[in-house]
């Protein structure tokens, strides 16, 4: 559900007129009640909705494109091979879920898990066809990725490709860490 030029929900406008004034669609539109947490009365005309301001809707579409931002880092710091620069994409507080294993809680805990592994491997990684919506603090990526991981001992590399769920928080200086993530492998 979108928002009309106006910023007036709409079910037949996929984009907020902050959307197609710069030209690009963003996944969930933060022109609608359901991004601002504002449910109205369900007995409230469609047309009576309050939209939410213009500068409302393009801080909210802000904090997307940050952590569009913070995803891109993030495949950087991996294909880095540091396990110190890529645990700083995390948040104190950080929970990872690889598949198969237990959760890795805490960013210590994190770099300690990227350490481990890329002393045995080097890898690349790409994030894409993201889906992000924001929740207060929090942003949730939805994502699909490709990795290659090649072993230092000169054994075949791997090719994954899979989807993600990402939760992002919001930081005291603005930026965003991952908070929660999740993963599995389309194999």
């Amino acid at each position: 559900m979108g928002a009309s030029a106006a910023g007036t929900i709409s079910r037949n406008k996929p984009r907020c007129s902050y959307c197609r004034g710069s030209g690009r669609k963003l996944n969930g539109c933060y022109g609608s009640e359901q991004a601002s947490g504002v449910r109205p009365r369900a007995d409230t005309p469609r047309t009576a909705r309050t939209p939410l301001p213009q500068h409302l809707i393009a801080v909210l579409h802000s904090a997307v494109e940050s952590v569009a931002v913070a995803s891109r880092a993030w495949d950087e710091a991996y294909a880095s091979g540091d396990a110190t620069r890529l645990a700083e994409r995390y948040d104190a507080q950080a929970v990872s879920m690889p598949p198969g294993l237990t959760a890795l809680a805490s960013r210590s805990v994190i770099e300690a898990d990227f350490k481990a592994f890329f002393e045995s491997n080097t890898g690349t990684h790409r994030t894409f066809d993201a889906d992000r919506q924001i929740a207060g603090d929090f942003v949730i990526e939805r994502a699909r990725y490709e990795a290659t991981i090649r072993p230092k001992d000169g054994s075949a590399a791997v090719h994954e490709a899979g989807k993600h769920v990402v939760v992002y928080r919001r930081q005291a200086d603005s930026s965003w860490k991952v908070f929660w993530e999740i993963w599995n492998s389309d194999d």
